[in-house]
């Protein structure tokens, strides 16, 4: 059972470092792939050949993610383009370091007397009067499921999208029968094989924006790049070579061995085949499709997009090698 999704935070999970390499605290979501590019620069040992070593602090939603961020408590987090639109609305300045993913390892997950038939968007219909966990206002379950909903025509103020928290609360929620879906993502899927699947984002279904997207890149605030902008592009090199090598399903069995320690519950063989599944989702690039995707997102999700120049949203030190 994937219950325990919380373990110690701290230097001790990384990799013996040279006492010369820069430290940095760097916040990802225990225990789910969402975070899996950071554990492979960390444990492949990538941060460490370009002189970097992390301390993890974790967050369990994506707007908790950018929160800590925003405060200062780590330098570096995961977020999602439209999430970190948000904080931008909100005042934050906030500047993108690296890819990390093209599509989302997520599905909408229904009590199984939902019915999935006629796919993606017909289904969708089927939706009206329930009720939807998600773990955050504003995080990247929020703004998948709403906009999968507007664009298979399904006003979401008929559905009930409640913010729950992280995947253990999903899914202890979705066990319990408390909602009629959540939006969930891996491992999660794992514990709930005799659910009914609306829309399999990680499979390419769901509206085309998504198709061509940049999921849970890597995100510092503007102050921290001009301060530090040889620790960020450190940084966007070892996500760029941990990316490339997790790119390759040949590699999957010998990230599995090193990461497993951060999914508690989880075997050998699973997580081995979660990181083959999702091996072609990985992207180090942030395209200007990519920002203009999540431009249409946010702009029928929340309301008019926050940010003037679409480019600015990508760390100026680091733009040219991944903006494309």
């Amino acid at each position: 059972m994937i219950v325990a999704l919380v373990f110690c935070i701290g230097s001790a999970l990384s990799l013996p470092a040279n006492a010369a390499n820069t430290k940095v605290k760097f916040t990802v979501f225990p225990a789910v792939t969402a975070s899996m590019g950071v554990y492979i620069a960390d444990q492949m040992g990538f941060f460490e050949k370009n002189g970097i070593e992390i301390q993890y602090v974790n967050a369990s939603t994506g707007t908790s993610a950018t929160q800590t961020l925003v405060a200062g408590a780590t330098d570096f987090t995961i977020s999602d383009l439209t999430g970190a639109a948000n904080a931008i609305k909100a005042g934050a300045d906030l500047k993108f370091v690296s890819g990390q993913f093209r599509y989302f390892h997520g599905a909408l997950y229904c009590q199984k007397e939902i019915s999935a038939e006629g796919g993606y968007p017909t289904n969708m219909k089927n939706l009206i009067g329930k009720k939807i966990g998600i773990t955050g206002v504003g995080a990247a379950t929020d703004s998948y499921t709403r906009y999968s909903l507007i664009k298979a025509g399904v006003n979401p103020k008929l559905v009930t999208i409640v913010p729950i928290g992280g995947a253990p609360s999903l899914l202890a929620a979705f066990l319990a029968k408390s909602v009629d879906c959540v939006t969930a993502y891996q491992p999660m899927q794992l514990q709930m094989k005799d659910a009914s699947v609306l829309v399999d984002w990680q499979a390419g279904e769901g509206p085309r924006e998504f198709q061509n997207y940049s999921f849970n890149a890597i995100v510092t605030t503007g102050a921290y790049a001009k301060k530090d902008l040889k620790t960020v592009k450190a940084v966007a090199q070892s996500m760029k070579e941990a990316v490339n090598f997790a790119s390759d399903s040949k590699n999957s069995a010998a990230i599995a061995e090193k990461v497993l320690k951060f999914f508690p519950g989880l075997s050998l063989a699973d997580l081995t085949t979660i990181l083959t599944s999702t091996s072609q989702t990985y992207s180090y690039s942030i395209s200007t499709t990519n920002l203009a995707n999540a431009q249409k997102v946010f702009t029928a999700v929340v309301g008019p997009w926050p940010i003037k120049v679409n480019s600015s949203l990508i760390v100026s030190g680091v733009r040219s090698i991944i903006l494309k």
